[in-house]
């Protein structure tokens, strides 16, 4: 028997409290595992070893890197030009935008269809004259009932030539910068489509 995706009323009523035993089949364990399990998505901007990330320049939001798609499990994304182009679906997403020497600087996923901010970053400092460096943080969740194309931007206020997106380590290994991981919930999205769908069928 195929498994089946479940809404989350289906699942409520087939787990509910005190249920008998015999009422939950193994085919049943297998349609709750395929509803919660989340599809998992991870790109980055990777380069050679002893690259450094490049020049950050600063006065406007400028988009990063993304060049490589190291993991997508259910074929929900796809990369081109630096932008991230994600299926309909509700997303969980952790993602890391480093600076270097730059003093002030904040990161944000920008969906470009739609022209607005999707996840604000966390507001850095990484002090030019000390030459530090750390990573603007965007996490949350969002909803997205077509696809959309996004991309990462980060914003500075101190321009730092060749390695203001990251400074190499130069180990011998791939130099990583920005990455940006996405989690995929099926039972989210049947939930926010099955609610949209009794709103306007309401309305």
């Amino acid at each position: 028997m195929a498994d089946t995706v479940r809404d989350l009323a289906t699942l409520q009523a087939l787990l509910a409290d005190n249920a008998p035993a015999q009422d939950i089949s193994a085919q049943d364990v297998r349609d709750f595992l395929v509803s919660v399990y989340s599809d998992y998505i991870k790109v980055s901007d990777a380069k050679i070893d002893g690259t450094d990330g490049g020049a950050f320049n600063n006065g406007a939001w400028r988009t990063r890197d993304i060049n490589t798609e190291d993991t997508d499990t259910g074929g929900h994304c796809a990369i081109a030009a630096n932008q991230i182009t994600l299926q309909p679906g509700t997303y969980v997403c952790f993602i890391r935008a480093p600076g270097f020497s730059v003093n002030r600087h904040k990161a944000r996923l920008r969906n470009i269809t739609d022209g607005a901010t999707e996840i604000d970053g966390s507001s850095c400092y990484s002090s030019n004259g000390n030459l530090v460096g750390n990573d603007s943080i965007m996490q949350g969740r969002f909803t997205i009932a077509a696809a959309k194309t996004f991309e990462v931007q980060h914003y500075c206020s101190t321009t730092k030539v060749n390695n203001g997106f990251g400074a190499a380590s130069n180990f011998g290994v791939d130099e990583v910068y920005t990455v940006a991981e996405f989690w995929w919930h099926p039972l989210s999205e049947i939930v926010s489509s099955s609610s949209s769908s009794s709103s306007s069928s309401a309305s």
